[in-house]
């Protein structure tokens, strides 16, 4: 059985999106979400995908759960950080709490959950890290800028991961860093399937999904992070 995958589903939509991709090709999932997300509320009986509610201000939170499947499963062979967009506008016009919620609040939920991963995760083996940066959502039309809360969180995720690359947990992974919204071609990865590289969520997934299973001779050449961030 291949090592699973776990995630984290910041971005519920694109998280069971994700889920059943990996799930169609044999993989075990685990989603870890500050919420159940709607399509897997009500759901029953076995199934490759665990899906666990967490607190992201309590680290336990994260830890039990992922040494529960650890220990159920082995190790992670692959780890994706899904995250939300921040609000889109004008920087004096984002709530202090906002920005403690929707910057601070998201970066340190993936703090938690890479110190409670990365120790575990098979990443000597050729395992992978796929985060997928936030959108960046236009400002109302009458307004201009409007993208300090999700530029800000993009640039520290990028900078964590960077790091992450080259310390001894994360050495011998690969990274790469896409961007949260459409694709497109400008990815331009010949190996990647062509569901990878139209537009929307379903794409997102497909390409993530992709650098989490595909063969390493089938992947982007990179010393540490393959960053390919979408058109426009």
């Amino acid at each position: 059985m291949p090592a699973p995958v776990f995630i984290w589903a910041a971005d519920a939509p694109l998280a069971s999106l994700l889920a059943r991709d990996l799930e169609a090709g044999g993989l075990r999932t685990l989603l870890l979400s500050t919420s159940r997300p709607r399509s897997e509320q009500g759901s029953e009986g076995e199934s490759p995908r665990q899906v666990v509610v967490v607190d992201s201000s309590e680290p336990s939170s994260f830890v039990e759960p992922i040494a529960a499947a650890v220990e159920e499963w082995g190790p992670p062979g692959g780890l994706a950080l899904l995250l939300p967009s921040p609000p889109a506008r004008p920087f004096h016009e984002v709530e202090v709490t906002e920005w403690t919620r929707e910057v601070y609040g998201a970066l340190h939920a993936v703090v938690l959950l890479l110190r409670a991963a990365l120790p575990a995760a098979a990443l000597e083996n050729g395992g992978r890290v796929v985060t997928v940066l936030p959108a960046q959502p236009a400002p109302p039309p009458h307004r201009r800028g409007g993208r300090s809360a999700g530029d800000t969180l993009r640039a520290a995720l990028t900078g964590l991961v960077h790091a992450l690359a080259g310390e001894p947990a994360g050495r011998y992974a690969r990274w790469f860093t896409v961007q949260g919204a459409a694709p497109g071609e400008g990815y331009d990865l010949d190996q990647a399937p062509p569901e990878a590289r139209c537009d929307g969520p379903p794409a997102t997934a497909a390409l993530v999904a992709w650098l989490l299973t595909a063969p390493a001779a089938h992947l982007p050449n990179a010393s540490e992070i393959s960053a390919r961030a979408a058109r426009g």
